[in-house]
């Protein structure tokens, strides 16, 4: 069964390799400006804020995840295919929020799914996440070399291939054991009025803004810069497949040290990476930082997983993965939109320094949170021993 999660989960990246990289070189080739491009992909993002929440609680509420994901997997397909095919803003705007409000759910519930059969199996989530990265690694280098050689007019090809694969891939797949207990709105309101639960996702939030910004804007830099779309494939390769050590070895590091620190490990280097990229100024130095994905985004995005994971209850588990998606996305459609207006009036270079700066914002945040909670649980445990030795201590 990990083998097969494994399969699926390096086919539904792989799709996500076609369309997520190379549709802003798509509807550049169409006439859209880098700013219209933004604001497609903001779009977007915005419907998947919204669909994954939707979905998850579907999921939840049905007791099913592989079915909810099979299902928004093969509308995908058509509505990707119905994206890859205008060529003006306002129908792009229109198609990729549509796609999005069934496509972008699909990681939560991927994640869901996976960390569910890791739980069963004592398997490493880590472990498996990391073919996910392979996939779509592989599939952003194979399909600039395709591009290059048939037309980006043909994206939609590359795309309906991957994401059929995909569709039998999961039809093998075993269900996540449902949990008993009733899922309602309540119970996702109780959820995430959790402070603890509230005051993780401002600094994900933060963090991620940049991170998702770049799976659209990369393109938009590296073209600035002078490259194809074969390097831009290369980049995403060497990101991709240089983060596999540490997929393979993060759950370790959270096991010696715990998701916190782990996560602010990951958020420091994604602001030193962001600042780094603001400074490349040629495309073989913006590919040769991609580098620094091989630690930036494991140790931010599985620490965050995990986390959410431990502290949102087993029948609410889809819907806690989805809030994480919802943030990110939320994070993303800001940092697409705003980017790619900085990109248009002042160059890339100034948009990467800015999500450096917001990066380091965000980790900043989660470094005092964390600080002033692990401080009052020491004051509040020693105010305790006090009170139990002088006889004071509350019955």
């Amino acid at each position: 069964m990990v083998f097969r999660i494994s399969v699926f989960l390096f086919l539904l990246f792989a799709s996500m390799g076609t369309i997520i990289f190379y549709l802003p070189l798509y509807l550049k080739h169409v006439g859209l400006s880098s700013a219209q491009v933004g604001a497609v992909l903001a779009a977007g993002t915005m419907a998947a804020v919204v669909s994954g929440p939707f979905w998850s609680f579907v999921s939840d509420k049905r007791k099913t995840v592989k079915r909810v994901l099979l299902a928004l997997l093969a509308v995908s397909l058509l509505a990707g295919i119905g994206v890859l095919s205008v060529a003006s803003f306002p129908l792009a705007l229109l198609t990729y929020a549509l796609l999005m409000f069934f496509y972008g759910a699909l990681l939560p519930l991927a994640d869901t799914l996976s960390l569910a059969l890791a739980k069963a199996t004592g398997k490493d989530f880590g472990r498996m996440r990391m073919w996910g990265e392979i996939g779509i690694g592989i599939s952003a280098l194979v399909s600039g070399l395709l591009i290059e050689r048939v037309g980006i007019g043909n994206l939609w090809a590359l795309f309906a291939t991957s994401v059929l694969l995909a569709l039998a891939a999961g039809w093998k797949l075993r269900d996540a054991e449902p949990d008993s207990a009733p899922v309602d709105l309540a119970g996702i309101g109780r959820l995430l009025s959790n402070p603890k639960f509230l005051l993780f996702l401002l600094p994900v939030f933060l963090v991620g803004m940049p991170h998702r910004a770049n799976d659209s804007l990369l393109g938009l830099y590296l073209s600035e810069l002078g490259g194809t779309e074969s390097q831009l494939g290369m980049a995403w390769i060497l990101a991709t497949l240089s983060s596999v050590p540490a997929l393979f070895l993060v759950g370790k590091a959270i096991r010696r040290w715990n998701e916190q620190a782990v996560f602010l490990t990951g958020s420091f280097l994604y602001a030193l990476r962001w600042a780094v990229f603001s400074l490349a100024g040629d495309p073989d130095a913006l590919m040769l930082a991609q580098l620094m994905h091989s630690l930036s985004f494991p140790l931010f995005f599985i620490s965050s997983v995990q986390y959410l994971y431990a502290m949102t209850p087993p029948h609410l588990r889809a819907s806690g993965q989805a809030a994480l998606a919802m943030t990110l996305g939320l994070g993303g459609a800001i940092g697409s939109a705003g980017g790619g207006a900085l990109i248009e009036a002042f160059g890339g270079s100034v948009a990467y320094g800015a999500g450096a700066v917001v990066a380091f914002a965000g980790a900043a945040i989660a470094a005092f949170i964390w600080g002033r909670m692990d401080r009052r649980t020491s004051l509040t445990a020693s105010s305790g021993t006090e009170a139990r030795s002088s006889g004071y201590a509350p019955k």
